[in-house]
């Protein structure tokens, strides 16, 4: 086969919704000689269509399709089901196994999407084409499933990512103000081990470890960054926990003034996170 035979053969399978790496296998040539050579032809035949009358481009991926009810049918499944959420950031200290896992996943969605996204092409070439009323209620209806199809298979693979990511072990990533802040603080509250304290200073910790989330939260939201993986995160959440708790105790015996004694599994938790930072 000369390669005029091959090229004009590329280009016809790439009229029927074939991608450049099928193209290649069909006729044995490398990918980069499909692309080329597909490239050229279009050129050429865009400008052979402009040298007489004009074409008509009504039927092309601007047009919309619409149903009985009156709703709008959706013409481009690539804007489908796309994921509205930050990138989420894994650490880079993570395992092999769940970068492996998570790339599987996502190889896995990549090409359950390209394959759904062929068959809608289909499905629209048929539309376009077709006089039935009965038959294009039913290429609508089937075009109307795959966009179900394809929101499912969109809010999987985000379920996925999280089940990943929830395996990894948590990082300290907060900025060092952050993290100095929350140390200093749970260093003065286990310091009240043994000791009397006030309902009031309690209470004033308390509006202080709220004041640190949010503005965490806004550091986190700015940036995008995903604070589930946040170690600490989590061990300011426990404090947080672990002071409503003390204020509840101090309601409780009705008194203005407790003597502390910390749940010793909580104080070994902290004690030991301490030591990472």
């Amino acid at each position: 086969m000369n390669k005029q035979v091959k090229m004009q053969e590329a280009f016809e399978l790439s009229k029927k919704g074939y991608s450049y790496g099928q193209i290649a296998t069909e006729i044995g040539e490398p990918k980069s000689n499909v692309g080329r050579w597909i490239k050229a032809k279009t050129a050429e035949n865009e400008t052979s269509e402009t040298d007489g009358t004009p074409v008509s481009t009504d039927m092309g991926p601007s047009e919309t399709f619409f149903l009985q009810d009156g709703s709008e049918l959706v013409e481009d499944i690539s804007k489908v089901g796309q994921s509205t959420s930050k990138d989420m950031i894994i650490p880079k200290s993570q395992d092999n196994s769940s970068q492996v896992e998570l790339r599987k996943a996502e190889l896995e969605h990549e090409y359950r999407m390209e394959k759904l996204k062929f068959y809608q092409q289909q499905f629209l070439e048929k539309l376009k084409t077709q006089t039935s009323s009965q038959e294009t209620k039913r290429l609508q209806e089937e075009l109307l499933k795959i966009k179900e199809e394809l929101e499912t298979l969109q809010r999987l693979n985000l379920d996925n990512q999280q089940k990943v990511i929830s395996k990894l072990p948590k990082q300290n990533i907060l900025p060092k103000e952050y993290s100095t802040r929350l140390v200093s603080m749970l260093n003065d509250y286990l310091m009240l081990e043994g000791e009397y304290s006030s309902f009031e200073y309690i209470e004033a910790i308390e509006n202080d470890i709220d004041e640190l989330i949010t503005e965490v939260e806004n550091w986190a939201n700015e940036n995008e960054i995903d604070l589930s993986i946040s170690a600490e995160m989590k061990m300011l959440k426990s404090f947080n926990k672990d002071v409503n708790q003390t204020l509840s105790w101090f309601e409780d015996e009705q008194s203005d003034d407790l003597k502390f004694n910390f749940d010793k599994k909580w104080q070994t938790k902290v004690y030991s996170w301490l030591e990472t930072i």
